[in-house]
C-alpha cells in the first residue's frame, strides 16, 4: 500500500515482489550449501530481506520517477537512476553486510548465523537489484509511469515535479539554519540522558518468555508450572571424591543435611535424587517401618539397596543418568520456581558458595549453566559486534567521502538512535538477550545507510562550489523524499514483527523500527544542524580551486 501510495503504479510493486521472492530463495538455497542448520531466530530472515530489498528499490524507483518528471524518457530514466545510485546502493549494502556480519563474532550459533544468514542475503539483494530490477523495469515499462502524489508550488507559482519542491527543502533548510546551535545542543543532551539510562538495562533472558502466551508450548507450560508451583530447576553434580563414595553412609548423611538446608530455601519447590530411593528402599525392606526411613549404618547395606532396587527395573530405568557408573558421583535434581536466568545464575552461585560448610564437593549441570553461558555471551557479542561495526563502517565512511572531519561528522548521528534504542529498552524493562543484543549493530549499518545517501549528495554539491547552505537545500530536494520513503518502508518491514510468536524476533523488529526512525530524525534534523554549524566555514571546491588560482 505505501509503494503504491508512493508511486501509483502496480509496476513498481510488483517489481520489488518479486526481487523479494528470488533473493529470499537464493539466500536460503545457500545456506544449504552452507551446512547452516535452520533454527528459530532464521525465521526472522524473510522480513529482514523484504526490507532491505524495498529500500535498494526505493532509492532506484524514486530516481527513475525524479528523472520521468524531469522529461526524461523512461529508458533515459532508468539508465541515469542506476548509474546514480550505484555507489551510494553499494557503499550502503556494504555497510549493512558489516553489521549483520559483526553479529557472527558471537558464540551463541542461532545469533551467529542469523548475522551470516542476513549478511549473505543484503549482498545478494544488491546483486539482483542491479543485475535484475533494471531488466524487469525496462521489459514491463512500455510508456511514462505516474509522478509522485506529492507536489508543491515553486517561487514562480509553477508546479515542481521534483520529488520534493525546492520551496519545501529551502524553508526546511532556513528553519534548521535558524535554530541549529539549539538543535545540536538538545540532541547532545538527549544523547547524554540516553546513555546514563542504557546503563541501567539489565542483561537477562526468560528462555520459556522467549514464546508468545498463545503458543501451545508456552500456555501448556503455564499451565503445568502453576498446577506444580515450578517446573524448572538445577542439577547438582555431587562428587564424593573416591569411587563406590556414594555408598558410604558418612556421605550420604552430609548430602541428607544439604538436602533438607535445599528444602527450606524458599525458591525450591522440591528435590530429587538416588539419596530418596535408598531411604525409601531401607524403609521398605524394615516391614515399611517409617523409622527406617533414613540412611543405614553400613556401606553393604547401602549396595545391597541399590543392587535390589536396580535388579526389578526394565532394561534402561538404571540409576546411571543419577548416578556415575563409577558410583563416584551423585546428581541432585533441585526444582525451584525462578524463572529468569540473572535470578538463577545468583542462586546457583549461593548454593556453590553454601556446599563446603557441609563438606561437600558440589557443581552444576543441566541447561542453568548454559542460560547462565548465554548470558555472558550476550554481553561479550554485544560489545564485539558493536566494536566492529563501529570500526568497519567509520573506516567506510571515511573511504567514501575521503574526508576526517566529514567522516566524524557523519558517524555521530548515527549513535544517538542506538543509545536511545537501549534506553527504551531499559525504560520498559525489556532484557538484553539474543533478541535485543543484536539490534544496535544491525541498525548502525542500515542507519548509515540514509546518511551516505545524504552527505554523498551534500559532498557532490559542496565539491561543485555551493556553500553549506546552498547544499543542504539541493539535498534535501533531491535525497529528502528518497530516505523518508526508503525509512518508512524499512519501519514497516520490521514493524511485522511485531506480530511474531517468537519474542526475540518480535523485539528485534520493534526495536529497530524504532531505532531507524528515529535515525531519519537525526538525519533530517542533527545532522543538517551538524554540517550547517560546523562545515559552513570550510571553503567548497570550487572556491578553493579559486583562491589556488589567485595564489
Amino acid at each position: 500500500l505505501l509503494m503504491f501510495w508512493m508511486y501509483r503504479t502496480f509496476k513498481s510493486i510488483i517489481i520489488p515482489i518479486i526481487l523479494i521472492g528470488i533473493t529470499i530463495q537464493v539466500t536460503y538455497g545457500a545456506l544449504g550449501y552452507l551446512d547452516v542448520t535452520y533454527n528459530a531466530l532464521l525465521s526472522a530472515i524473510p522480513g529482514i530481506l523484504l526490507a532491505i530489498c524495498i529500500a535498494d528499490s526505493v532509492h532506484i524507483l524514486t530516481s527513475i520517477h525524479h528523472y520521468k518528471a524531469e522529461g526524461f524518457n523512461p529508458r533515459q530514466a532508468l539508465l541515469m537512476s542506476l548509474t546514480k545510485n550505484l555507489q551510494p546502493t553499494l557503499l550502503t549494502s556494504i555497510s549493512t553486510t558489516i553489521s549483520f556480519f559483526s553479529i557472527t563474532l558471537t558464540d551463541i550459533q542461532p545469533v551467529s548465523d542469523l548475522g551470516l544468514t542476513a549478511g549473505i542475503g543484503t549482498l545478494f539483494a544488491w546483486f539482483f537489484t542491479y543485475f535484475f530490477l533494471g531488466g524487469l523495469y525496462s521489459f514491463l515499462t512500455k510508456g511514462e509511469i505516474s509522478t509522485p502524489c506529492i507536489y508543491y508550488k515553486d517561487d514562480t507559482g509553477e508546479e515542481d515535479k521534483a520529488i520534493v519542491s525546492k520551496v519545501f527543502a529551502r524553508n526546511a533548510t532556513e528553519w534548521v539554519n535558524k535554530y541549529k546551535s539549539w538543535i545540536v545542543g538538545i540532541f547532545i543532551l538527549k544523547l547524554i540522558a540516553t546513555v546514563l539510562i542504557a546503563l541501567t538495562g539489565e542483561v537477562n533472558s526468560d528462555p520459556m518468555k522467549y514464546f508468545g502466551e498463545n503458543v501451545p508450548i508456552r500456555k501448556n507450560y503455564d499451565f503445568t508450572a502453576t498446577k506444580m508451583n515450578g517446573m524448572r530447576g538445577i542439577d547438582l553434580v555431587i562428587d564424593s571424591e573416591k569411587e563406590e563414595g556414594i555408598k558410604s553412609p558418612e556421605f550420604l548423611k552430609k548430602v541428607d543435611a544439604f538436602s533438607k538446608w535445599l528444602e527450606s530455601e524458599p525458591e525450591v519447590t522440591n528435590t530429587k535424587s538416588a539419596l530418596d530411593i535408598i531411604k525409601k528402599m531401607h524403609q521398605t525392606l524394615n516391614n515399611d517401618d517409617p523409622k527406617f526411613h533414613s540412611i543405614p549404618d553400613k556401606q553393604e547395606t547401602v549396595a545391597e539397596v541399590l543392587f535390589l532396587y536396580q535388579m526389578g527395573l526394565p532394561q534402561g530405568m538404571d540409576l546411571n543418568n543419577q548416578i556415575s557408573i563409577d558410583n563416584r558421583k551423585l546428581r541432585y535434581r533441585v526444582i525451584w520456581n525462578i524463572e529468569t536466568s540473572k535470578e538463577s545464575e545468583a542462586k546457583s552461585k549461593y548454593i556453590l558458595e553454601k556446599a563446603p560448610e557441609f563438606g561437600l564437593n558440589v557443581d552444576t549441570g543441566g541447561n542453568v549453566p548454559i542460560y547462565i553461558q548465554m548470558n555472558t555471551q550476550v554481553v561479550k557479542s554485544f560489545f564485539s559486534s558493536m566494536t566492529m561495526a563501529i570500526g568497519l563502517v567509520s573506516l567506510l565512511l571515511l573511504f567514501v567521502f575521503k574526508d576526517l572531519f566529514l567522516a566524524m561528522l557523519a558517524m555521530f548521528p548515527n549513535i544517538i538512535p542506538l543509545t536511545l534504542g537501549a534506553a527504551v529498552m531499559a525504560i520498559f524493562g525489556i532484557y538484553i538477550d539474543i533478541g535485543t543484543s543484536m539490534v544496535c549493530s544491525v541498525c548502525l549499518g542500515i542507519a548509515v545507510d540514509d546518511t551516505i545517501h545524504f552527505v554523498s549528495s551534500y559532498k557532490n554539491y559542496r565539491s561543485n562550489g555551493l556553500d553549506a547552505y546552498e547544499a543542504v537545500i539541493e539535498t534535501f530536494s533531491i535525497t529528502g523524499k528518497a530516505l523518508v520513503s526508503t525509512t518508512l518502508l524499512l519501519v514497516v518491514g520490521f514493524g511485522v514483527f511485531i506480530f511474531a510468536d517468537f519474542v526475540p524476533n518480535r523485539n528485534f523488529g520493534i526495536f529497530c523500527s524504532i531505532i531507524l526512525l528515529y535515525a531519519l530524525i537525526t538525519d533530517l534534523l542533527f545532522l543538517p544542524a551538524l554540517l550547517l554549524q560546523f562545515d559552513s566555514k570550510r571553503k567548497s571546491g570550487k572556491n578553493i580551486e579559486a583562491t589556488l588560482s589567485e595564489a
